[in-house]
C-alpha cells in the first residue's frame, strides 16, 4: 500500500453460497406483527434447506438480517435459527 500500513485481508477456499431468500415486505403493524422474526427465520431456513437440497448438519454458518431487534433473543438471530 502506498501509506506503507498492511491490510487486513481473508479468504476461504471451502465457503460456498447456495441460495437466498427472505420474508415479505410488510408494515410495520402488518401482516407479520404477531409473528417472531425467529420463527420466520426458522421457516425460511427450513425452505431454503429444501430448495437447496442441503442438509442443516452441512451447514456451518448462516447468515441473517433483520430491520429492528424485536427481542433479547432476535439479537443473535442466526443463532437461533
Amino acid at each position: 500500500m502506498a501509506n506503507g500500513k498492511r491490510a487486513l485481508t481473508a479468504s476461504w477456499s471451502d465457503v460456498w453460497l447456495l441460495d437466498g431468500v427472505r420474508t415479505p415486505f410488510v408494515d410495520y403493524n402488518g401482516a407479520l406483527s404477531t409473528a417472531s422474526p425467529i420463527d420466520l427465520g426458522i421457516k425460511v431456513a427450513r425452505d431454503l434447506f429444501a430448495r437447496a437440497n442441503v442438509a442443516p448438519s452441512d451447514v456451518g454458518t448462516v447468515i441473517a438480517g433483520q430491520l429492528a431487534q424485536a427481542s433479547f433473543y432476535a439479537f443473535i438471530l442466526p443463532r437461533n435459527i
